[in-house]
């Protein structure tokens, strides 16, 4: 009934009779047959082996063949092939397609298609160089110009991050700058051969190094000199060495925030190249605190004389003098008055230019001090008089050693042993001495 392959096909009988008469001598009955067999034709269709360069696609230029069987009458075939998969490789599959014209859909034939293990995809070349860049050191290789792809091209939805450092981190000029390319294409990146050019024109600058002074508390010396401690803005981990060659105080005195002056601020040391040094000189604050010393009294003895006044002098028993100061010590009794076990307090005037305030004095008395007693010796003098009935004389002892001191006053008197007529009599002195101690400041010695 029609050519398509099927079966139960209708068969449909012709008769062509020749009697002479054209076949009219007949009435002929057709009766058709409806089990009638078109079995397919066969045909293999194999893939050809194929190269290319990687392009993001399956595709391929080659075209497949018929290699058995063969298309019949008018029909016709549109034959392709494609890769198993887009990524770039050697020994790849290759599976044809054929798209058959025969008025049935292709139906009329059954096709084997054959797979082809040749197949090629060379990875796509591009080459992606470095841009210049130039920045400040920061004490990393980083860059943030950005690498360009100057050859080649990424395909399809392929997409590259694209990098560059320079070779080291350190300060220069014509410095290397090597690129970098992260590429997604779904296969690592294997999909291309990446050839990256380096750049030798970079620059690093050297950063701006700048140095602060912070100042050291310290005791009075009788200098201006300062200690510093130098600090900088330095990368984090650089290695560098911070010297100057002065740094002294206003004055030499004691006070507190008293300004420092840091002259020759100096760098070395292994990353020093990569900085420029903003400033040489710097200024801070410190305090000078009061040196501290002690000055004991010594312990000293002497015989009354009417003062306070000792001749030793106190030492200085901790602690010591800055440079060229110079101190008066010096002592005296708590009191005047004899005694023993006496306090001595020691007395300090320090010549320091600051009328001494330069220093934090200590005073530590002495409680072993001795004044002894004078020594007087008051002689009754010779008297003559008429019997009056008393003993009173009118001569007046004399101090025939010794003598009164600062101050003090003695009335002396002298009395006959008796008030009877005689020659040859015993006249007694008396001392009543007046030295604010009630006279125990003298040892007298009665003379008669």
């Amino acid at each position: 009934s029609n050519r398509n392959a099927g079966t139960g096909k209708t068969l449909t009988p012709a008769a062509a009779i020749t009697d002479g008469n054209g076949g009219l001598n007949y009435t002929v009955t057709l009766v058709t047959n409806t089990t009638g067999v078109i079995n397919k034709a066969l045909l293999t269709v194999t893939a050809t082996t194929n190269t290319k360069t990687y392009d993001g696609l399956t595709t391929a230029a080659a075209v497949p063949t018929i290699t058995s069987g063969a298309l019949q009458g008018t029909d016709t075939a549109v034959l392709a092939e494609t890769y198993a998969n887009k990524d770039a490789g050697t020994g790849k599959t290759l599976t044809p397609t054929a798209t058959i014209t025969d008025g049935n859909g292709g139906l009329n034939y059954t096709v084997t298609l054959v797979n082809n293990i040749t197949g090629v995809i060379n990875a796509a070349p591009i080459t992606v160089t470095a841009s210049t860049n130039s920045k400040t050191y920061d004490g990393t290789t980083s860059a943030a110009a950005l690498p360009t792809i100057t050859s080649g091209a990424l395909v399809g939805g392929d997409t590259a991050v694209l990098s560059e450092i320079y070779s080291n981190r350190n300060a220069g000029t014509g410095k290397t700058l090597t690129p970098a390319a992260a590429i997604t294409d779904g296969n690592g990146g294997l999909n291309y051969t990446v050839t990256l050019v380096n750049n030798t024109t970079g620059v690093i600058n050297a950063a701006a190094l700048t140095v602060t002074a912070t100042g050291v508390n310290r005791v009075y010396d009788g200098t201006a000199t300062a200690t510093v401690t130098l600090a900088d803005n330095r990368v984090a981990g650089d290695v560098l060495t911070l010297t100057n060659t002065a740094a002294l105080f206003l004055d030499k005195n004691v006070g507190t925030a008293k300004p420092v002056s840091v002259t020759g601020i100096a760098v070395s040391g292994t990353d020093a190249a990569n900085y420029t040094l903003s400033n040489a000189t710097a200024s801070t604050a410190a305090n000078i605190t009061a040196r501290p010393i002690t000055v004991t009294a010594a312990t000293n003895t002497k015989t009354y004389d009417g003062n306070a006044t000792a001749l030793a002098l106190p030492t200085i028993t901790s602690g010591a003098l800055a440079g060229g100061d110079t101190a008066v010590l010096a002592e005296t009794y708590a009191d005047k008055n004899f005694g023993t076990g006496k306090t001595l307090t020691p007395t300090a005037t320090i010549t320091d230019g600051n009328g001494g305030l330069n220093y934090t004095v200590t005073l530590v008395t002495n409680v072993a001090g001795v004044i002894n007693k004078a020594l007087l010796t008051v002689t009754a003098s010779t008297n003559t008089k008429t019997y009056n009935g008393n003993t009173g004389a009118a001569a007046l002892p004399t101090i025939t050693s010794g003598a009164l001191v600062g101050g003090d006053t003695a009335v002396l008197a002298e009395t006959y042993a008796d008030k009877n007529f005689g020659t040859g009599k015993t006249l007694t002195p008396t001392a009543t001495i007046t030295d604010g101690n009630g006279g125990l400041n003298y040892t007298v010695t009665l003379v008669n």
